[in-house]
C-alpha cells in the first residue's frame, strides 16, 4: 500500500480498494450484449459520480451535519428509494440515532433510536454486515416495524449496509424501497458498500482534522475521540 495520507501528523492508514475486497468496477457480463453493456456503464457511471462527490465533500467548508445529509444524498442519488436514513451509533449507550434522513416523513424518524443488534439497523451494526429484505418483510424476524410506522407507509425492500471506520461501526445507512426495481440486488448492495467505504474515508479525514483542530461541535469530538482512542 502506498504512503497514507497525513491530517496534522495523524496518520490516516486508509485501507486500499484491493485491500478491502470491493473493486468500482463490477464483473463483465456473462454475455456481450447491448443491454449488458449500458447497464454496466449506468453501474460503473454512478459508483464514480458517487466516489467524487465524496471525495470533493472531505474538502469542503461545510458543518458537520451538512456533510452526514449530502453523503446520504450520494446514496439516494447511486440508488433511488422512497427514503432513507444515515444511523449513528452512539458510544454512551451503544444505540443508534439518525443523523439524516430524506423522504416522507423524515422529520419523524429522526427521532428514532435502535439498540444494536436490534431490528436489521441494529443487526447490520453488530455483524458490520450488509443486509437486504424483500417481500413481506414484516415477518422477518429482524424488521424492527417503528421505522416503516414513523415513516407512515409500507416497507417492501429494504437495504442496510455499514459504514465503519478503523475497524469500528461508525454507523449505518439504510434504504426503503428501491425505485425502479422490485427489490435491492447484488449490483445494489456492492454499490452500496463501495459507498459505505468512501463515505467512512471521508468521514475519518473529517472527523481527525476536527479532532486536531479542538472544533467546538461537541457531537463531531466525541466521534473524533472514539477514533483518535
Amino acid at each position: 500500500m502506498g504512503e497514507s495520507p497525513k491530517v496534522s501528523g495523524l496518520n490516516l492508514d486508509l485501507p486500499t480498494s484491493q485491500e478491502s475486497g470491493l473493486s468500482l468496477f463490477p464483473p463483465e457480463p456473462s454475455q456481450k450484449n447491448g443491454s449488458g453493456s449500458i447497464e454496466l456503464s449506468a453501474i460503473l457511471a454512478s459508483r464514480l459520480d458517487a466516489v467524487t462527490t465524496l471525495s470533493l465533500l472531505s474538502a469542503r467548508n461545510c458543518s458537520y451535519q451538512d456533510l452526514c445529509r449530502e453523503s446520504l444524498h450520494v446514496f439516494r442519488k447511486a440508488l433511488p428509494s422512497e427514503a432513507g436514513s444515515f444511523f449513528e451509533l452512539r458510544h454512551a449507550d451503544q444505540s443508534l440515532f439518525v443523523r439524516s434522513a430524506y423522504g416522507q416523513a423524515a422529520e419523524k424518524i429522526e427521532s428514532v433510536t435502535v439498540p444494536t443488534g436490534l431490528g436489521i439497523v441494529g443487526h447490520v451494526a453488530e455483524s458490520r454486515t450488509p443486509m437486504t429484505l424483500s417481500g413481506d418483510i414484516a415477518q422477518s424476524r429482524v424488521f424492527l416495524s417503528k421505522i416503516a410506522d414513523a415513516v407512515g407507509f409500507d416497507a417492501h425492500s429494504v437495504l442496510v449496509v455499514p459504514v465503519i471506520i478503523r475497524g469500528k461501526i461508525f454507523g449505518v445507512v439504510e434504504l426503503l424501497n428501491r425505485l425502479g426495481k422490485d427489490s435491492f440486488d447484488k449490483s445494489d448492495v456492492e454499490t452500496a458498500e463501495v459507498i459505505a467505504r468512501v463515505m467512512a474515508s471521508t468521514f475519518e479525514v473529517r472527523l481527525m482534522l476536527a479532532y486536531s483542530l479542538g472544533t467546538q461541535d461537541q457531537s463531531v469530538t466525541e466521534d473524533s475521540a472514539s477514533l483518535a482512542a
